[in-house]
C-alpha cells in the first residue's frame, strides 16, 4: 500500500530542505570564515535577521495560516475567490511598501528597538544600518512568494517553495566567496540576500504558470472573506512565532553581552534549526493545507489521524537529535565553522548556548502540529493566548539567569517558554476534541 498523499508530500519537502540546509551550512562555513564574529559580521545578521524574522512573522508564517483555510473552502474559479485572493495580495504588497518606507527613512530607531546594547556610537550600530536598507526589501519579495506558495499548496503542489531557500543559499555563497575578505564583504553579502529574493519569486512565479494558477491583479478591498483573513491574521502574526519571538527577544538581550555574543547565538541556533528546518517548516507546509482542505469537505477522522501520526515523526526524530546537540556540540560546531575568523574560543561559546538550546528540540517540534490542529479550523486566537503565557515564562527565565548563566541562560529560557507552550497547546488540543 503507497503512503497517504501527505506523507509523500512531507518527504518530498523534508528531502528539499535536506538540500537546502546542507547548502546552509556551508553558507554558514564561508561566513565564518569570511565575517567571524566581528562588527561586520554582527551588523550583518542584524540586518539579515530582522528582515528574516518580519518573514517568518508576516509572511511565510502568519499569512500562510490566515489565508490557506479560506481559500481551501472557496470554489477555485468562483468571483468570489478571486476577489479574496486579489484583496489579500493588495493589502500584503502595501503593508511591505509601509514597512520598506519606515526601514529606509529610519533604520537607527528600528535596530534599537532590535539591538539595543548597540549603541549609536558604537560601530556594529551604522554598519546594520547600512546593510538593512540593502536587505530590507528582501521582505516584499518573500511575502510575494508566500502569496503564490499560498495558492501552490492549496493544489498540493510544494516542490518550487521547498527548493526556494536553496537559491538564497547559493546566492549567499556566491557573494561572500566574491567578497572574500575585503572590507565591502558585508554589503556584498547583503546585495547578494537581495538578489536571492528576485530568484525566489522568478522560480515560484514559474512553478504556478506550470500549474495553470492565474496570477490576479492586486486591489484593496473588504469582502467577507477579506475580513474573515485578516480576523485570524492579527492573532495568526503572534502565534506563528514562538521560535521567531524567542530570537528576537534573544537579540536583544544578547546586544548587551560581551562582544561576539551574538554571533555565536547564530551559529548555535543554526544547528538548533536543523530538526525545526527539515521537519517542523516541512510539517507546517503540507499539514495546514492538507487538515484545512478535509475539514472543509467534512472529513473528521483524517486530520486526527494525521496529527497524530506527525507527532510521532517529531518525537521520533526530536529525541536524538536533542541528545546530540548536548553531547556532541562542540565537536559538531568545530568541523562545520572553526576555521580562519572562527576560533576554538567561538567554538567553546557556541557549544555551550547549543547545550540550551537542545532542551528545547522535542517540544518545538510539537509545537506545529499541535498549533496546526487550531489553525486549520480558522482558530488563531487559542494559540496566541497560549503563546504569550508562554513567553512570560520564557522573558521571566532569560530575566532570572542572564547575569548568572550569560548566553546559555538565553537558550535554556528559549527551551522553558518553548516547553510550557508545547504543554498548554496539547491540553487545549485534548480539551477541543482534536485527538477524539
Amino acid at each position: 500500500m503507497s503512503p497517504p498523499r501527505w506523507v509523500r508530500s512531507l518527504g518530498l519537502v523534508s528531502g528539499l530542505t535536506v538540500v537546502s540546509r546542507i547548502l546552509g551550512f556551508v553558507r554558514d562555513v564561508v561566513m565564518a570564515q569570511t565575517l567571524g564574529t566581528g562588527p561586520v559580521a554582527v551588523g550583518f545578521m542584524l540586518a539579515f535577521r530582522l528582515s528574516n524574522q518580519l518573514r517568518a512573522f508576516l509572511a511565510e508564517g502568519a499569512f500562510t495560516i490566515a489565508f490557506q483555510p479560506i481559500d481551501a473552502a472557496m470554489d477555485d474559479g468562483s468571483e468570489k475567490a478571486r476577489r479574496f485572493r486579489a484583496e489579500t495580495l493588495g493589502w500584503l504588497w502595501l503593508g511591505n511598501a509601509v514597512l520598506l518606507v519606515a526601514a529606509l527613512a529610519a533604520p537607527g530607531p528600528i535596530l534599537s528597538v532590535l539591538a539595543p546594547g548597540y549603541g549609536p556610537q558604537d560601530p556594529v550600530h551604522s554598519i546594520a544600518q547600512d546593510l538593512l536598507r540593502i536587505t530590507f526589501p528582501y521582505l516584499a519579495c518573500l511575502s510575494t512568494m508566500a502569496f503564490l506558495g499560498a495558492r501552490l499548496a492549496t493544489k498540493g503542489r510544494f516542490a518550487a517553495m521547498a527548493l526556494a531557500p536553496s537559491l538564497m543559499n547559493l546566492c549567499l555563497i556566491a557573494g561572500l566567496l566574491l567578497a572574500g575578505g575585503n572590507e565591502h564583504a558585508g554589503h556584498v553579502a547583503a546585495v547578494a540576500v537581495l538578489v536571492s529574493g528576485v530568484a525566489q519569486v522568478g522560480l515560484v512565479w514559474w512553478a504556478c504558470r506550470r500549474a495553470g494558477i492565474a496570477f490576479v491583479r492586486p486591489r484593496l478591498g473588504a469582502s467577507p472573506a477579506t475580513r474573515r483573513f485578516f480576523a485570524a491574521l492579527w492573532p495568526a502574526i503572534l502565534s506563528a512565532g514562538a521560535l521567531q519571538l524567542a530570537v528576537f527577544i534573544d537579540t536583544i538581550f544578547a546586544s548587551f553581552l560581551p562582544s561576539g555574543t551574538l554571533g555565536h547565538l547564530y551559529y548555535a541556533d543554526r544547528l538548533y534549526q536543523l530538526p525545526m528546518g527539515i521537519l517542523s517548516v516541512a510539517l507546517g507546509t503540507v499539514l495546514l493545507p492538507e487538515i484545512s482542505g478535509r475539514i472543509a469537505r467534512g472529513d473528521s477522522r483524517g486530520p486526527r489521524r494525521i496529527l497524530f501520526k506527525s507527532l510521532l515523526i517529531c518525537a521520533a526524530i526530536g529525541l536524538p537529535a536533542a541528545l546530540a546537540m548536548a553531547l556532541l556540540g562542540d565537536e559538531a560546531i568545530a568541523l562545520l565553522f572553526q576555521r580562519g575568523n572562527f576560533t576554538a574560543a567561538d567554538t567553546e561559546a557556541a557549544a555551550t548556548i547549543l547545550a540550551g538550546y537542545a532542551w528545547g528540540v522535542v517540544p518545538a517540534l510539537l509545537v506545529r502540529p499541535l498549533a496546526v490542529g487550531f489553525q486549520a479550523r480558522g482558530d488563531t486566537a487559542t494559540p496566541m493566548r497560549l503563546l504569550l503565557v508562554s513567553l512570560v515564562a520564557n522573558l521571566g527565565c532569560k530575566a532570572a539567569t542572564l547575569t548568572t548563566l550569560g548566553a546559555f541562560g538565553l537558550a535554556l529560557g528559549t527551551s522553558v517558554g518553548l516547553a510550557v507552550y508545547c504543554l498548554l497547546l496539547a491540553i487545549f488540543a485534548v480539551r477541543r476534541g482534536h485527538f477524539d
